[in-house]
């Protein structure tokens, strides 16, 4: 016999004795009601897709699919979102600078400085494009991030 099948003690499962006081309890309780645990109780309702509509027998390319779902608002939107952020960047990076060394005439940007200081030093920020972000979502699809 394997001893995968033997079962030890503290595996075989316990039925717990009823007292006479709670088996009267017990036959006390109303029968639980039967119900068909594949049917909702609720009504049924009819779901709408709200995807936009590829006409019949028209053939759709994987940049046409994209494009149902990442219109021209949602790149604007990344587009303006993005450079804002940058501006922020370069706008907090100077006040730093400015606070720690009022009398340096380097501005600051987003890459180490080269002195050892522990400043920033000048990157410039090139705004993004529709072209650009286009590029990098592709490569982040061709990478399968």
């Amino acid at each position: 016999m394997s001893s995968s099948l033997v079962m030890s003690k503290q595996q075989v499962p316990r039925v717990k004795v009823l007292k006479p006081s709670e088996k009267e309890l017990v036959e006390q309780l109303p029968i639980p009601p039967e119900f068909d645990y594949l049917k909702s109780p609720f009504a049924a309702h009819a779901a709408h897709p709200l995807l936009p509509c590829i006409p019949a027998g028209q053939n759709c390319s994987p940049l046409d699919s994209f494009y149902l779902f990442f219109e021209d608002p949602i790149h604007d939107l990344i587009i303006t979102n993005t450079n804002r952020y940058a501006e922020l960047k370069v706008l907090l990076f100077q006040q730093v600078r400015d606070t720690l060394e009022p009398d340096r005439e380097k501005p600051i940007g987003l890459s180490r400085d080269e002195g050892g200081i522990g400043l920033w030093k000048e990157r410039p920020w090139n705004a993004m494009s529709l072209g650009k972000l286009k590029v990098f979502i592709g490569l982040q699809i061709l990478m399968g991030i």
